[in-house]
C-alpha cells in the first residue's frame, strides 16, 4: 500500500493524537547517556548496506545505548558488532500493522522513551513507519524518499535526501550519519564467533575439504536463477580449471577447495541441479555459519546477494559479477572488491566468464609467492 493513502493517514493520525509523536526543535540535546533505536530494512542484503552507518553512529554518539530493530534472519550478522547493545527482532512472516508481534514490539518502544530513531530502509513497509513514530523519540530521521514524497511527519521529523553523488548504498547511509555529525569509520570491528567457525570446520571434514584448504565459494543458487543452467555450468568449468591450475610449492593442504552457495534454502530444482555438478554444496546455512564460512574462505564469486555483500564488510577477496546498475548501487571497488558489469538489457556473456578465470589465475600467482 503506497503511502498517501486513507491507510497512511489514519497512521499518521494515530501516532500523533495516541502516542503524541512530537516535533523537532534545534539545538536538541540527549539525555545522559543518549538512548538510540535503530531500525535496519528487512532485506538482509539492505540492512548489511548499513552497517557502515551503524558503525559510525555507534563511534560518534560512544555513550549511547543502541538498540537495532531487525527481521530475525539478519540479527545474527549484527551480534558481531560490538557497538550494539541490544535487538528487537521480528519475523517478516508476521509483519502486518496489527499481529499480536508487531503489537508487542510497538508496546515495547513506545515505553522506552528513546532520545533519536534512525529509519535506514529507504522504502519502508508500513509496519516500519509506524514504529518509527511510534517511538516518540524526539529525533526521528530517515530518508527522504521513506514516505513517497507524501511528507514525513508524524513518523519522520527529519528527513536526508540522497545525493545523486552518492548513489552507493553505503555512502547513502553514511550521508545520513555525517549529516547527525558521525564521520564514516576507516574500519568496522566484526567478530566472527569462534562457535561458528568451529561449526563451520566440522561441516568442511563432513565434505572431506581440509580447513586449512583455501576456498572458492561460488554462489551458485544466485547464478542459476538469474542466468541459466548453461551459463552456471560454463562458469563452474572456468572456476574449477583455474583453481585446479595449483602452482608448484603451493603445500597440500593450501590447495584451493571449490565449494557452491545458496545463502537461502533452493528449491527442490535447484537443490538437484546443485547436487549433480560434484562440489560441496552450503545451502540455507544459518547466518552465523555463512559469515564464517565467508570469513574463511579465500575468495567468494557471487552477484548481488548477501554473501557478495558478507565480503565486502569483512574485507576478503570477492569478484561481483552485477549489472550496470546493481554496480552502481551496490558495489565500490577496492583492494578485495572487484566488479564485472553487464548491461541491465541483457545477460552476462562468455566474456564475463573468461575475466573470471583471469582473476583466479592472478590469485593463484600471489599464492605462490606466499611463505
Amino acid at each position: 500500500m503506497l503511502p498517501g493513502t486513507a491507510r497512511l493517514s489514519l497512521l499518521s493520525w494515530l501516532v500523533k493524537r495516541r502516542y503524541g509523536a512530537p516535533g523537532i526543535t534545534f539545538p536538541y540535546e540527549f539525555s545522559t547517556p543518549p538512548k538510540f533505536l535503530v531500525i535496519l530494512p528487512e532485506d538482509p542484503l539492505a540492512a548489511l548496506h548499513q552497517v557502515s552507518c551503524l558503525v559510525a553512529l555507534a563511534a560518534h554518539f560512544r555513550d549511547a545505548h543502541i538498540t537495532v530493530l531487525c527481521q530475525r534472519m539478519a540479527t545474527p550478522f549484527f551480534r558481531m558488532l560490538t557497538a550494539v547493545n541490544d535487538f528487537i527482532e521480528y519475523d517478516c512472516r508476521h509483519q502486518y500493522l496489527f499481529s499480536k508481534e508487531f503489537v508487542r514490539i510497538g508496546k515495547a518502544i513506545s515505553s522506552e522513551r528513546y532520545d533519536m530513531c534512525v529509519l535506514l530502509d529507504h522504502d519502508p513497509p508500513m509496519t516500519l513507519l509506524y514504529l518509527c513514530g511510534q517511538s516518540a523519540a524526539a529525533v526521528r530521521v530517515g530518508f527522504a524518499e521513506a514516505c513517497g514524497g507524501a511528507g514525513g511527519y508524524p513518523f519522520l521529523n527529519m528527513q536526508v535526501k540522497p545525493s545523486q553523488k552518492r548513489a552507493y548504498s553505503t555512502d547513502q547511509g553514511l550521508l545520513l550519519a555525517s549529516v547527525l555529525g558521525a564521520p564514516a569509520q576507516a574500519k568496522t570491528r566484526w567478530s566472527v564467533a569462534k562457535e561458528s567457525v568451529s561449526e563451520v570446520n566440522l561441516l568442511l571434514g563432513e565434505m572431506k575439504i581440509e580447513p586449512a584448504s583455501r576456498l572458492v565459494g561460488i554462489d551458485a543458487a544466485y547464478f542459476l536463477r538469474a542466468f541459466g543452467a548453461q551459463w552456471t555450468r560454463s562458469l563452474l568449468k572456468t572456476v574449477q580449471a583455474a583453481v585446479n591450475d595449483v602452482p608448484k610449492g603451493l603445500q597440500a593442504n593450501l590447495k584451493p577447495a571449490c565449494y557452491l552457495l545458496s545463502y537461502e534454502e533452493p528449491d527442490e530444482k535447484t537443490s538437484e541441479w546443485l547436487g549433480r555438478q560434484g562440489l560441496p554444496v552450503f545451502s540455507d546455512l544459518p547466518a552465523s555459519r555463512c559469515a564464517a564460512l565467508v570469513h574463511k574462505s579465500e575468495i567468494i564469486i557471487a552477484g548481488a546477494t548477501v554473501p557478495f555483500e558478507l565480503a565486502v564488510v569483512l574485507r576478503k577477496p570477492v569478484i561481483g559479477i552485477l549489472s550496470d546498475s546493481q554496480c552502481t548501487a551496490y558495489c565500490k571497488e577496492s583492494d578485495t572488491t572487484q566488479c564485472l558489469t553487464y548491461s541491465d538489457a541483457k545477460r552476462p556473456d562468455q566474456s564475463i566468464i573468461d575475466t573470471v578465470g583471469r582473476h583466479l589465475a592472478a590469485l593463484q600467482a600471489r599464492l605462490s609467492s606466499v611463505p
